[in-house]
């Protein structure tokens, strides 16, 4: 059974319903942009990361925008983020690398 979020849904859902909302590319970049460090829009963070999404964006352990980030693009995929997603197999932290490389 896929894991589900406090909120009911899957993070499958959850990325499908914000491609629904913003479109694939838009969620593409927007994850691209978090794996590389910069910022994007609270509503992607939430819609990636779910609840979890307001610790972290109340200064929690950042490195979960990007292990989200990259489980988006599991689900949401264009070729604009594969370098970013390369690059994120060297991160630092270990759960981005093994996220990445899935």
């Amino acid at each position: 059974m896929p894991s589900r979020s406090l909120w009911g849904l899957t993070p499958r859902q959850s990325i499908e319903m914000e491609c629904a909302r913003r479109g694939p590319a838009g969620v593409v970049a927007g994850c691209v942009e978090l794996l590389s460090r910069r910022d994007a829009d609270d509503a992607l963070v939430f819609a990636i990361g779910g609840p979890a999404a307001r610790a972290v964006l109340g200064g929690g352990q950042q490195y979960w925008l990007r292990v989200w980030s990259a489980r988006a693009l599991l689900y949401a995929w264009d070729e604009m983020a594969r370098q970013a997603v390369l690059d994120a197999l060297a991160d630092e932290a270990w759960r981005v690398r093994e996220m990445a490389a899935k």
